[in-house]
Protein backbone atom coordinates (compact mmCIF):
# COMPACT_ATOMS: atom_id res chain seq x y z
CA UNK A 1 0.00 0.00 0.00
CA UNK A 2 1.04 3.26 -0.61
CA UNK A 3 2.14 6.42 1.19
CA UNK A 4 1.77 9.77 -0.51
CA UNK A 5 3.62 12.44 1.03
CA UNK A 6 2.03 15.96 -0.42
CA UNK A 7 4.80 19.05 -0.88
CA UNK A 8 3.85 22.72 -0.86
CA UNK A 9 6.32 25.39 -2.42
CA UNK A 10 7.19 26.23 0.92
CA UNK A 11 8.43 22.53 1.58
CA UNK A 12 10.05 22.13 -1.88
CA UNK A 13 12.32 24.98 -0.95
CA UNK A 14 12.90 23.21 2.75
CA UNK A 15 14.31 20.10 1.37
CA UNK A 16 17.60 19.34 3.36
CA UNK A 17 20.26 17.02 2.74
CA UNK A 18 21.53 15.06 6.19
CA UNK A 19 25.10 15.90 7.39
CA UNK A 20 27.18 13.02 8.54
CA UNK A 21 29.54 14.64 10.80
CA UNK A 22 28.05 12.38 13.57
CA UNK A 23 25.77 9.40 12.91
CA UNK A 24 22.49 9.21 14.41
CA UNK A 25 21.16 6.80 16.62
CA UNK A 26 18.66 6.14 13.97
CA UNK A 27 21.67 4.35 12.58
CA UNK A 28 22.21 1.75 15.58
CA UNK A 29 18.17 1.44 15.91
CA UNK A 30 18.22 0.30 11.95
CA UNK A 31 21.19 -1.76 12.44
CA UNK A 32 19.61 -3.64 15.50
CA UNK A 33 16.23 -4.96 12.68
CA UNK A 34 19.46 -6.00 10.16
CA UNK A 35 20.55 -8.43 13.58
CA UNK A 36 17.02 -9.27 14.63
CA UNK A 37 16.06 -10.43 10.85
CA UNK A 38 19.76 -11.95 10.67
CA UNK A 39 19.79 -9.98 7.18
CA UNK A 40 22.83 -11.38 5.19
CA UNK A 41 23.56 -9.55 2.48
CA UNK A 42 27.08 -8.99 2.01
CA UNK A 43 27.40 -5.14 3.05
CA UNK A 44 26.64 -6.77 6.37
CA UNK A 45 27.37 -9.71 6.62
CA UNK A 46 31.04 -8.94 8.45
CA UNK A 47 29.93 -6.49 10.89
CA UNK A 48 27.09 -8.81 11.77
CA UNK A 49 29.06 -11.04 12.96
CA UNK A 50 31.32 -9.32 14.89
CA UNK A 51 28.44 -7.36 16.72
CA UNK A 52 26.42 -10.91 17.55
CA UNK A 53 29.90 -12.00 19.26
CA UNK A 54 30.30 -8.73 21.34
CA UNK A 55 26.54 -7.65 22.32
CA UNK A 56 24.16 -9.85 23.24
CA UNK A 57 21.02 -8.44 21.81
CA UNK A 58 18.45 -10.78 23.98
CA UNK A 59 19.60 -9.95 27.04
CA UNK A 60 18.22 -6.41 26.70
CA UNK A 61 14.88 -4.66 26.56
CA UNK A 62 15.76 -3.62 22.48
CA UNK A 63 13.70 -6.45 20.66
CA UNK A 64 10.89 -5.20 22.64
CA UNK A 65 10.60 -2.11 21.19
CA UNK A 66 12.44 -2.63 17.61
CA UNK A 67 10.77 -5.09 15.56
CA UNK A 68 12.68 -7.03 12.82
CA UNK A 69 10.59 -4.83 10.62
CA UNK A 70 8.79 -2.20 10.15
CA UNK A 71 7.15 0.51 12.33
CA UNK A 72 10.01 1.48 15.44
CA UNK A 73 8.30 3.78 17.90
CA UNK A 74 9.84 7.30 16.95
CA UNK A 75 10.25 8.32 20.59
CA UNK A 76 14.18 6.11 20.04
CA UNK A 77 15.05 8.37 17.15
CA UNK A 78 14.59 11.87 17.66
CA UNK A 79 15.60 13.96 14.86
CA UNK A 80 16.66 17.50 16.31
CA UNK A 81 19.02 16.08 18.82
CA UNK A 82 20.21 13.12 16.63
CA UNK A 83 23.32 12.02 17.57
CA UNK A 84 25.65 11.42 21.23
CA UNK A 85 27.35 14.58 20.55
CA UNK A 86 24.01 16.77 20.57
CA UNK A 87 22.60 14.87 23.43
CA UNK A 88 20.16 12.07 22.08
CA UNK A 89 20.26 9.66 24.90
CA UNK A 90 19.32 12.63 26.96
CA UNK A 91 16.65 14.00 24.80
CA UNK A 92 15.07 10.12 24.92
CA UNK A 93 15.69 10.18 28.38
CA UNK A 94 12.71 13.18 28.60
CA UNK A 95 10.38 11.89 26.18
CA UNK A 96 6.66 12.53 27.73
CA UNK A 97 5.03 9.82 28.87
CA UNK A 98 2.28 10.79 26.78
CA UNK A 99 4.01 10.32 23.39
CA UNK A 100 5.69 7.45 24.58
CA UNK A 101 1.84 5.46 25.76
CA UNK A 102 0.98 6.70 22.03
CA UNK A 103 3.83 4.82 20.54
CA UNK A 104 3.72 1.97 22.40
CA UNK A 105 -0.44 1.44 21.64
CA UNK A 106 1.07 1.38 18.16
CA UNK A 107 3.52 -0.92 18.13
CA UNK A 108 1.63 -3.47 20.28
CA UNK A 109 -0.38 -3.88 17.00
CA UNK A 110 2.57 -5.44 15.56
CA UNK A 111 4.43 -7.14 18.29
CA UNK A 112 2.94 -7.63 22.11
CA UNK A 113 4.90 -4.88 24.54
CA UNK A 114 5.74 -7.32 27.49
CA UNK A 115 4.41 -5.76 30.70
CA UNK A 116 8.19 -4.78 32.11
CA UNK A 117 8.19 -2.01 29.48
CA UNK A 118 4.87 -0.39 30.70
CA UNK A 119 6.25 1.40 33.27
CA UNK A 120 7.74 3.72 30.14
CA UNK A 121 4.60 4.87 29.62
CA UNK A 122 3.70 6.53 32.94
CA UNK A 123 7.30 7.72 33.48
CA UNK A 124 8.59 5.53 35.15
CA UNK A 125 12.40 6.71 35.41
CA UNK A 126 14.03 3.25 36.10
CA UNK A 127 12.66 1.62 33.01
CA UNK A 128 13.58 4.46 31.07
CA UNK A 129 17.64 4.91 32.28
CA UNK A 130 17.86 0.88 31.85
CA UNK A 131 16.51 1.24 28.31
CA UNK A 132 19.11 4.06 27.40
CA UNK A 133 21.87 2.79 28.94
CA UNK A 134 21.68 -0.34 26.84
CA UNK A 135 20.86 1.38 23.80
CA UNK A 136 23.75 3.80 24.15
CA UNK A 137 25.69 0.04 25.17
CA UNK A 138 24.60 -0.93 21.84
CA UNK A 139 25.33 2.09 20.10
CA UNK A 140 29.02 2.15 21.61
CA UNK A 141 29.47 -1.59 20.51
CA UNK A 142 28.05 -1.74 16.75
CA UNK A 143 27.90 1.08 15.83
CA UNK A 144 31.05 3.56 17.23
CA UNK A 145 33.93 1.31 16.13
CA UNK A 146 33.14 1.17 12.60
CA UNK A 147 31.98 4.78 12.32
CA UNK A 148 34.54 5.89 9.86
CA UNK A 149 33.64 3.63 7.32
CA UNK A 150 29.70 4.49 7.54
CA UNK A 151 30.64 8.24 7.45
CA UNK A 152 32.90 7.59 4.29
CA UNK A 153 29.82 5.66 2.65
CA UNK A 154 27.29 8.30 4.05
CA UNK A 155 29.32 11.26 2.43
CA UNK A 156 29.87 9.93 -1.02
CA UNK A 157 25.98 8.99 -1.21
CA UNK A 158 25.77 13.02 0.38
CA UNK A 159 28.03 14.51 -2.76
CA UNK A 160 25.78 12.43 -5.09
CA UNK A 161 22.50 13.89 -3.86
CA UNK A 162 23.57 17.35 -3.43
CA UNK A 163 25.04 17.10 -7.02
CA UNK A 164 21.41 15.75 -8.34
CA UNK A 165 19.75 18.76 -6.50
CA UNK A 166 21.92 21.67 -7.39
CA UNK A 167 22.33 20.67 -11.17
CA UNK A 168 19.53 19.37 -12.01
CA UNK A 169 16.77 19.83 -8.95
CA UNK A 170 13.90 18.68 -6.97
CA UNK A 171 12.61 16.11 -9.57
CA UNK A 172 16.28 14.71 -10.72
CA UNK A 173 16.71 13.90 -6.45
CA UNK A 174 13.26 12.16 -6.15
CA UNK A 175 14.19 9.88 -9.07
CA UNK A 176 17.77 9.55 -8.10
CA UNK A 177 16.85 8.21 -4.63
CA UNK A 178 15.46 4.94 -5.00
CA UNK A 179 13.57 2.89 -7.82
CA UNK A 180 11.27 2.30 -5.44
CA UNK A 181 9.88 5.78 -5.29
CA UNK A 182 7.58 7.69 -7.29
CA UNK A 183 7.34 11.46 -7.59
CA UNK A 184 4.45 12.77 -9.42
CA UNK A 185 4.81 16.46 -8.68
CA UNK A 186 3.77 17.18 -5.74
CA UNK A 187 3.65 14.02 -4.38
CA UNK A 188 6.09 11.52 -3.22
CA UNK A 189 5.00 7.84 -3.13
CA UNK A 190 6.95 4.98 -1.24
CA UNK A 191 5.36 2.05 0.20
CA UNK A 192 3.68 1.23 3.46
CA UNK A 193 2.11 -0.80 5.70
CA UNK A 194 -0.81 1.20 5.04
CA UNK A 195 -3.16 3.66 2.35
CA UNK A 196 -2.10 7.27 3.94
CA UNK A 197 -1.82 10.45 3.06
CA UNK A 198 0.48 12.83 4.95
CA UNK A 199 0.71 16.96 4.47
CA UNK A 200 4.11 18.05 5.25
CA UNK A 201 2.14 22.08 5.51
CA UNK A 202 5.59 23.75 5.13
CA UNK A 203 7.53 22.07 7.35
CA UNK A 204 9.75 20.43 4.61
CA UNK A 205 11.40 17.43 5.02
CA UNK A 206 14.81 16.21 5.95
CA UNK A 207 16.59 13.40 3.45
CA UNK A 208 18.70 11.46 5.63
CA UNK A 209 21.19 8.46 3.86
CA UNK A 210 21.24 5.15 5.73
CA UNK A 211 23.97 2.61 6.02
CA UNK A 212 21.73 0.31 7.63
CA UNK A 213 18.07 1.61 5.85
CA UNK A 214 17.75 -2.54 4.31
CA UNK A 215 16.39 -1.99 0.68
CA UNK A 216 13.62 0.11 1.03
CA UNK A 217 12.98 4.09 1.58
CA UNK A 218 11.09 4.73 4.72
CA UNK A 219 9.80 7.37 5.86
CA UNK A 220 9.59 9.25 10.01
CA UNK A 221 6.45 11.30 9.83
CA UNK A 222 4.97 12.51 13.63
CA UNK A 223 3.63 15.62 14.82
CA UNK A 224 7.01 16.23 17.30
CA UNK A 225 10.04 16.08 15.07
CA UNK A 226 11.32 17.23 11.66
CA UNK A 227 9.84 14.68 8.99
CA UNK A 228 12.25 12.39 8.00
CA UNK A 229 12.61 10.27 4.43
CA UNK A 230 15.19 7.87 5.41
CA UNK A 231 17.21 6.27 2.11
CA UNK A 232 19.22 3.35 1.70
CA UNK A 233 22.91 4.66 0.80
CA UNK A 234 24.36 3.23 -2.63
CA UNK A 235 27.49 1.20 -1.49
CA UNK A 236 30.01 0.08 -4.24
CA UNK A 237 31.24 -2.93 -2.66
CA UNK A 238 34.27 -3.62 -4.69
CA UNK A 239 35.75 0.50 -3.80
CA UNK A 240 34.54 1.29 -0.41
CA UNK A 241 35.40 0.43 3.01
CA UNK A 242 32.17 -1.68 4.25
CA UNK A 243 32.21 -2.08 8.40
CA UNK A 244 33.44 -4.88 10.08
CA UNK A 245 35.74 -5.60 6.69
CA UNK A 246 39.63 -5.11 8.27
CA UNK A 247 41.73 -2.99 6.04
CA UNK A 248 45.39 -4.00 5.43
CA UNK A 249 47.52 -1.64 7.07
CA UNK A 250 50.25 -1.42 4.75
CA UNK A 251 48.21 -0.78 1.90
CA UNK A 252 46.70 2.05 3.95
CA UNK A 253 50.21 3.26 4.17
CA UNK A 254 50.89 3.29 0.35
CA UNK A 255 47.45 4.81 -0.19
CA UNK A 256 48.35 7.73 1.96
CA UNK A 257 52.01 7.66 0.59
CA UNK A 258 50.50 8.74 -2.93
CA UNK A 259 49.05 12.06 -1.34
CA UNK A 260 51.67 12.81 1.15
CA UNK A 261 55.19 11.19 -0.22
CA UNK A 262 56.20 8.00 0.92
CA UNK A 263 58.91 9.24 3.35
CA UNK A 264 56.48 12.08 4.72
CA UNK A 265 53.48 9.38 5.11
CA UNK A 266 55.83 7.31 7.10
CA UNK A 267 57.24 10.32 9.52
CA UNK A 268 53.98 10.64 10.40
CA UNK A 269 52.45 7.13 11.01
CA UNK A 270 56.41 7.31 13.20
CA UNK A 271 55.44 10.29 15.00
CA UNK A 272 51.56 9.00 15.71
CA UNK A 273 52.86 5.85 16.87
CA UNK A 274 55.30 7.40 19.34
CA UNK A 275 54.28 10.55 20.60
CA UNK A 276 56.95 13.23 21.46
CA UNK A 277 59.64 11.73 19.64
CA UNK A 278 62.40 13.85 19.08
CA UNK A 279 63.99 14.34 15.36
CA UNK A 280 67.19 12.40 16.28
CA UNK A 281 65.00 9.17 17.34
CA UNK A 282 62.65 9.44 14.01
CA UNK A 283 65.94 9.77 11.85
CA UNK A 284 67.24 6.46 13.88
CA UNK A 285 64.14 4.68 13.45
CA UNK A 286 63.14 5.32 9.79
CA UNK A 287 67.27 5.47 9.04
CA UNK A 288 67.00 9.26 7.38
CA UNK A 289 69.21 11.58 7.66
CA UNK A 290 68.63 14.47 10.32
CA UNK A 291 68.36 17.19 8.20
CA UNK A 292 65.60 14.99 5.56
CA UNK A 293 63.60 14.47 8.95
CA UNK A 294 63.75 17.82 9.87
CA UNK A 295 62.34 18.77 6.22
CA UNK A 296 59.14 16.31 6.47
CA UNK A 297 58.29 17.31 9.83
CA UNK A 298 58.45 21.32 9.16
CA UNK A 299 56.10 20.29 6.13
CA UNK A 300 53.74 18.37 8.44
CA UNK A 301 53.53 21.19 10.94
CA UNK A 302 52.68 23.45 8.19
CA UNK A 303 50.00 21.00 7.01
CA UNK A 304 48.71 21.07 10.86
CA UNK A 305 49.26 17.43 10.98
CA UNK A 306 51.79 17.39 13.75
CA UNK A 307 53.46 20.02 16.48
CA UNK A 308 56.50 20.60 17.12
CA UNK A 309 58.08 21.54 20.79
CA UNK A 310 61.41 22.06 21.98
CA UNK A 311 62.49 20.60 25.18
CA UNK A 312 66.01 21.26 26.48
CA UNK A 313 68.33 20.92 23.75
CA UNK A 314 65.79 18.36 21.47
CA UNK A 315 62.85 18.97 19.34
CA UNK A 316 59.79 16.97 19.94
CA UNK A 317 56.83 15.88 17.78
CA UNK A 318 52.74 14.94 18.69
CA UNK A 319 50.18 14.54 16.02
CA UNK A 320 47.73 16.97 15.88
CA UNK A 321 44.01 15.81 16.35
CA UNK A 322 43.39 16.47 12.42
CA UNK A 323 46.87 14.37 11.88
CA UNK A 324 45.70 11.32 13.51
CA UNK A 325 42.26 11.69 12.16
CA UNK A 326 43.50 11.07 8.91
CA UNK A 327 45.77 8.43 9.77
CA UNK A 328 43.16 6.71 11.75
CA UNK A 329 40.89 7.15 8.53
CA UNK A 330 43.60 5.25 6.31
CA UNK A 331 44.08 2.65 9.26
CA UNK A 332 40.41 1.93 10.26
Amino acid sequence: MPLRIHFTAQDLARIIIGRTQELPVSEAVLSLQVLRRRDNAVRFRAWRRETEVSFRLSLTMLPALVPAGGWVPDFLTPVDSCSPASGVFETIRTTSPRRIASELQRLDRQQRIPARLTGLAWGDAGTMNALVDELQSYYDRAIAPHAAAIKSILAIERARLADLMTSRGAEALFGGLNPSLHWDAPVLTLAHPRDTDFELQGRGILISSHFFCGRQPRALLNDYDTPVLVCPASVDLARQRIPGVPVDPTASLVALSAVLGRTRAHVLSAVTDNAHTTTAQLAHRLDLSMASVSEHTTTLRQARLIDSYRRRNTVRHVTTPLGARLLAETRS
